[in-house]
This record gives C-alpha cells, structure tokens and sequence, in this order.
C-alpha cells in the first residue's frame, strides 16, 4: 500500500484496497464457495479485482457466482479484472463466463489458466463472439491441456476484436496443425495482440520459423513473442527449400537462440515503430486542430479509411459558424489553400502514418465537438482514472496504435 508524506495511508490506495477480494487458495469449494463470494461483492460499495484461483469453484460455482454476476445487483460492479486460475472448471462453467463476457465493457483481464475446458467447438466460437462484443485486453488459457488444436482452429480464426491486446495459450497442446490458423491470424488486419505467449506446446521448428517469418513481413502490433519450449530439436529437419537469410542450426543447443534473435529484431521494429506512430499522431493533432477547424470541409472522396474502428470519425468537417472566415484575413493565408493541398502538407509533420490514420486524425481535429471540456466532469466515479487513459483511447480510436504499413 502506498503511503502519503505523513504516514497516512493515500486514499487512492485504500479505495484500490477495498475494492479487490483477494480469495486466493482459500478452499472455496462449488456453490457454497461462490456464495461466501457473493456475500463479500455484496458487503461493497464497488468491488474492480477478484482474486479466485487455487480454489475448487467447479462448474456449479462458477455458474452460480457468475449468474449473479449477470443479475441485476452483480451488474452494478465494474469488475475489470477476474483471476480464475485452476479451480476445475468445465465446458459449463466456461459457457457462463461467456454470457458475463459479452457486450461486457468493463472487464479487462480475464484469467483461466489449468481448468479443465475441453475445446467445445460450439463454446468456442461463443467464447469469440463474447470477447469480439466487449472491451477485454488480457485472456489466458494457459495450461489447459484437453482445448489443444480444435480449440484453436475455431477460435483464432473467429476473432475480430480491436481491444485485446494479450494472449497467452502456453502449455494447451498446440501442435503444428495449428500453424495455418495462427500465422492467418496474426497476418491479418484482425490482429491488434501486443503479446502473444505460446511457450510449451508442440509447434516444432517448421512451425516457429515460419510464424517468425509472417510476424516479420506482416505484422507490426506484436512487441511480444513468446515460443519458448516448442520441441525445437525432436526431429526436425532443415527445410531444403528454405528461404531464410540465415539458415537455422538443426540438432543444435543454438537452435533457440538463432530463432530468439530473429524474434527479437522483429519485435523491437515493432516496438519503434509503435512509438513514433503514437508520437506522430498526438503532434498532427496539435497542429491539424489549429489549422482544420477553421477549414471549409475535406471532400468525403479524398480518402477511404478502412476499419470499423474509425467509421464514427468519418464525418465531412464543416467550418465554424462566425469563425475564422479566411475572406476576413488580408494578404496570404494558409487556410485560403484548397482543403486537400492543406492536407497534404500536414501530411509531412506525421510522414509515418498512413493516409487512412492521418485522415481519421485530421477529420477529428476539425470537428468542434471534439473539442475537450473547460470543466471536468463532476457526475460519475473517478476511482478507474489513471494518467494516459484518454490518450490510450484516442489513438485507439484513430488506430494509431499500430504502425500501417504504406500500401
């Protein structure tokens, strides 16, 4: 706990304090467990964190604690954070976890490592669907052993969703039967994960080097790549007809370390480029808000930007009404230019961006409903603030929170 210059406990961190239950390896055990559960939710004011693994919840608990959580009264908690880690938890209970996750935008972290999940087809294209329609940004699956590879070939290839950003699927079986369906996924425009963790498992060298090889030509979200323990040296053969510059010992304790290093030049590109992306956007918007809204509008043809993400921002941009009429300013003036010459010449102050990030960028900036609030808000809890989150939304929003490769 933090602590003030007086010795007093901060308030932030007694608020934070309170609203965690923490009932790690307590032997809860089914319905009774989540009962005892459900009573200290109920004993709070605002509960954010529940801390439940190394317990015996079982199906029955975990479908009793989570139709409360359903209810009307659970639904007055914003719990962002769940840990459900080894509490022998079945297809059953993972089909009520999906109905609390959908349509769920409070809930960020969910964790359901070692329970005994069996890789439904029919739960696992629900549990996407539930994770598409919500806010979630860390799932793992870690150590659930029976999901292996029909768990992955429904569930990677259903996954649409912009905010997850981690996923963590170690120790789950995953062979090479696999590789078709995640080199699909993280080669896509899907994709938005900065970690994916797959340590453990059975991919084989084949596989490892050919996902290093997709993550290099085309992905640049990922800044974390774990394929630690993959049965790199069980029999694998170089691949005669390979293209690699730089070919991969076989049989060798090397092995590893030549795949780490090529892991690790991709991921810190994408590291780079990931920053300069986020810098450049916030400086084009500092610069397109005082240029932009005083502009007559850009013609919605100028450009296309594809991503459900940005649809809300396509909008034409208007002039202010009384404001900043060019006519009114003597001699040259940068707004007098037409809108797609002014455009393109804020372009060089984000040369990084694409054209679909820039333009989401510049027709936000000239909207004066956008424009931030003199006073901040008084209605609502401001327990969940912490520096950067709007930001981190912005960019979002704009997707600018992975570098676009120019086409």
């Amino acid at each position: 706990m933090k602590y003030s210059d007086n010795g007093y406990p901060r308030l932030g961190a007694v608020i934070a304090q309170r609203a965690c239950i923490d009932q790690f390896d307590t032997g809860l055990y089914s319905v009774q467990g989540a009962q005892e559960i459900i009573s200290l939710i109920s004993s709070r004011r605002a509960v954010k964190t529940l801390i439940l693994g190394h317990n015996q919840l079982c199906d029955a608990g975990c479908v009793a604690l989570f139709e409360f959580l359903c209810s009307a009264p659970g639904q007055r908690y914003e719990i962002s954070e769940i840990s459900l880690n080894s509490n022998e938890i079945g297809d059953r209970g993972l089909a009520s976890i999906v109905r609390y996750l959908k349509n769920n935008k409070h809930l960020k972290e969910l964790f359901l490592q070692n329970n005994r999940f069996t890789g439904d087809a029919k739960i696992t294209r629900a549990l996407a669907d539930a994770i598409n329609t919500s806010e979630l940004e860390l799932l793992s699956l870690t150590t659930n052993y029976n999901m292996s590879d029909a768990f992955i070939a429904e569930f990677l290839p259903a996954l649409t969703s912009p905010y997850l950003r981690e996923l963590h699927l170690s120790v789950m079986h995953i062979t090479a039967c696999s590789l078709p369906h995640i080199e699909g996924y993280i080669t896509s425009k899907r994709c938005k994960l900065n970690v994916l963790a797959c340590n453990g498992n059975f991919l084989g060298l084949r596989s490892v080097r050919s996902i290093i090889r997709a993550l290099k030509n085309n992905n640049y979200s990922l800044t974390r790549l774990e394929l630690h323990s993959n049965h790199l040296l069980e029999g694998e053969l170089l691949d005669e007809n390979s293209s690699d510059e730089e070919p991969y010992p076989t049989g060798s304790t090397d092995v590893w370390y030549k795949c780490h290093q090529a892991i690790q030049r991709v991921v810190t590109r994408n590291q780079q480029l990931k920053q300069e992306t986020e810098k450049q956007a916030l400086q084009l918007l500092r610069y397109a808000r005082t240029v932009l809204l005083h502009s007559p509008a850009i013609p919605a043809s100028s450009v296309d930007p594809p991503g459900e993400t940005r649809t809300k921002h396509h909008l034409k941009i208007g002039s202010l009404n009384g404001v900043g009429n060019a006519s009114n300013v003597s001699g040259f003036s940068f707004r007098e230019l037409p809108i797609e010459i002014q455009l393109h010449v804020l372009s060089f102050l984000a040369p990084i961006l694409s054209s679909a990030q820039r333009i989401s960028i510049c027709t936000y900036a000239a909207m004066p409903s956008t424009l931030p609030p003199l006073l901040p808000r008084l209605e609502g809890s401001t327990t969940d603030w912490r520096p950067g989150k709007d930001r981190y939304h912005w960019l979002l929003s704009m997707g600018c929170t992975v570098y676009e490769p120019s086409e």
